[in-house]
């Protein structure tokens, strides 16, 4: 039976010709076409037959082509339309372009092609960031290089705007495991530097060839994305300089608020690098060139005209009288001693470089750049230096910093300890820290259990297992009073255990932010149910809108043609300005701001009792329709 995808191929949808499959996705198959009408060829991404009934998938696939259509730039995609076949099946009409992906190229890129290809990126990042757009997903197969080396970033599937609810199913975490920043492998918001910490790990993997954080399994690889720290590039390619591996560095941040602010600041950053890199590969090697002496000339005398002086001849000499003879002994002595002077401060001009060259050369490295030395209570400390890891303790090396210098030491189970030094340059340094123990009380039911009932390694391992991914299928559902649970439970099996423990953190942190957003909406919708004091007395007149603000229509939502109404209420002072506002009904919280902005212009008439001006919630609906 023939293959049904491999149907497509020779397929007239609307107005392309199917020619060929290009690849599939989480989400379709890629097709290159011909566009009938223009002549030219174009690529056809196809939603999944599998997933076509599916109302949250179609509208990631809809989302997809009108964030990517609101972009013009030369490193991004450009989307052409979006229909459906006759049979209703939903397709995006892109450009095509005639080369290969990123992932293909890894392992053969010189330094200076990959930073090249890297600029190019954060470019296109930079041009979707300052549109609100977020792509959530990068990562070399989503990244194509054409034949003429311009890159195009691709596959907007599942990114969102800056400001949009996410679209994601319940309990799923969207991205790719080993391109996915800290925050996302959480389960948490992730904004515009979630695309700076996934472009750090291309970066990095153009360079190194190897992945930044690995692992046999996906549990594995989220492990070691939250708590592991990379082996410093430059370990794996000695040609990386410190400036750019400070980049890969700061964009690798576990922590977003450490990361580059902006995709522009990093792009600035990288191209200050690049300069260096044509210095450094393209510069010839210095050759030496030996003249060969050259022979005097040989004048034969019976060749001699008479017009010519004898001076002009090189090869004769005229006779000198005895005057001249005088006067070149006289001053001989004078020229011999003025001769040995000139020579031997010329040598000594010439030895001294020499000397102080090897000198420096005979003594061991470091000896004139500062020796660092850190110890540290335990041992086995991973030590940064302004965000660079340069090893673990006890640590000692030789550096040009001097000056002040930010110093992190991090080490499981311990508390990181953010500090600074100063180091005076062609000192040696010496430094020693205590890091402080994480305390957590052994769980009463493991410790108090009879040795005979306490199970084995192999079983407490598995249970481990089960209740933490139990405990993370939990979370990702916002199910946070059963997820803290779990790994209250995985406590028992692992006593310490740091990802339990911030996860448990996380649960907390998460019921606590729930238990106030219903607080606030439950003083915000039953203001009026709480039934009037013994001595009220209905309002004698109520507010009036005095000024009125039409809100500012998000531009990106303009591009991407959303619509929505928001609820807004508006907590009316008694001298009839907004006291506060909060969000009633949300259509999309890119509209939300708009909305919050508008009604905080607004001015009333205050409600008056009994002559007197009191406070009262006034609610307001903001329409965002386009024309």
């Amino acid at each position: 039976m023939k293959n049904p995808v491999d149907s497509m191929i020779g397929k007239t949808i609307s107005h392309y010709r199917i020619l060929e499959r290009l690849g599939s996705g989480g989400m379709g198959v890629v097709y290159k076409a011909e566009d009938i009408k223009l002549k030219r060829a174009v690529a056809l991404k196809f939603l999944s037959p599998l997933l076509v009934f599916d109302d949250e998938v179609k509208q990631r696939f809809v989302y997809e082509a009108q964030a990517a259509s609101a972009l013009d730039h030369p490193h991004i995609a450009t989307i052409y339309e979006i229909d459906d076949a006759e049979d209703g099946q939903m397709f995006i009409a892109m450009a095509y372009y005639d080369g290969e992906t990123l992932k293909k190229k890894i392992g053969e890129l010189r330094l200076a092609a990959a930073v090249d290809f890297a600029i190019q990126i954060a470019e296109g990042l930079a041009e979707a960031h300052a549109n609100g757009i977020v792509h959530r997903d990068i990562k070399p197969a989503n990244i194509i290089i054409t034949k003429k080396g311009v890159v195009k970033i691709v596959d907007f599937g599942l990114a969102k705007l800056a400001t949009l609810t996410t679209i994601t199913r319940s309990g799923m975490t969207m991205g790719t495991p080993a391109y996915m920043s800290p925050e996302q492998v959480k389960g948490q918001k992730a904004d515009l530097r979630t695309d700076i910490w996934s472009f750090g790990v291309v970066l990095y993997e153009m360079l190194t060839a190897q992945l930044p954080f690995r692992g046999e399994y996906e549990q594995a690889i989220s492990h070691a994305i939250i708590y592991e720290a990379p082996i410093p590039a430059s370990k794996l390619n000695r040609e990386i300089p410190a400036g750019l591996e400070r980049v890969i560095n700061k964009a690798l941040q576990k922590s977003p608020e450490n990361r580059y602010a902006s995709m522009q600041a990093l792009l600035n950053d990288l191209r200050q690098v690049r300069p260096l890199l044509a210095k450094t590969q393209d510069q010839p090697s210095a050759t030496v060139t030996l003249e060969t002496p050259k022979e005097k000339p040989v004048v034969d005398k019976n060749q001699i005209q008479p017009q010519q002086k004898v001076q002009d001849l090189p090869n004769l000499r005229r006779p000198k009288s005895p005057d001249e003879k005088a006067i070149k002994f006289r001053y001989k002595p004078i020229a011999v001693a003025s001769a040995v002077v000139f020579t031997a401060i010329f040598v000594g001009l010439w030895l001294l470089p020499k000397l102080n060259e090897r000198t420096e050369s005979n003594q061991p490295p470091g000896q004139t750049k500062t020796t660092l030395s850190i110890d540290t209570t335990p041992d086995g400390t991973t030590v940064l230096l302004n965000d660079n890891s340069v090893g673990v303790t006890p640590l000692q090396l030789a550096i040009e910093l001097e000056g002040k210098i930010a110093l992190r030491l991090q080490k499981r189970d311990y508390f990181t300890l953010d500090t600074s030094v100063i180091i005076t340059k062609g000192r040696a340094e010496k430094f020693s820290f205590t890091l402080k123990k994480k305390e957590t009380a052994t769980p009463p039911q493991l410790a108090d259990r009879p040795k005979e009932q306490m199970p084995s390694m192999v079983e407490r391992a598995k249970l481990y297992d089960r209740y933490r991914n139990e405990g993370d299928v939990l979370f990702r559902q916002g199910k946070y009073d059963e997820a803290k649970q779990k790994y209250q439970t995985v406590l028992t099996q692992k006593p310490g255990d740091s990802y339990a423990i911030d996860q448990i953190k996380a649960c907390n942190q998460k019921i606590s932010e729930l238990a106030a957003k219903q607080a606030v909406t439950e003083q915000n919708l039953q203001i009026e149910e709480e039934g009037p004091p013994p001595d009220f007395v209905p309002y004698d007149k109520e507010p009036q809108i005095v000024k009125r603000v039409n809100p500012v229509y998000p531009e990106i939502a303009r591009k991407a043609g959303l619509e929505g109404t928001v609820w807004v209420k508006i907590w009316v002072g008694k001298d009839g300005k907004p006291q506060k506002v909060v969000i009633q009904k949300s259509a999309s919280e890119i509209f939300d701001q708009a909305a919050i902005d508008a009604a905080n212009q607004y001015l009333f008439t205050p409600a008056m009792i009994q002559n007197k001006p009191v406070d009262v919630w006034v609610s307001i609906p903001f329409h965002f329709r386009l024309k």
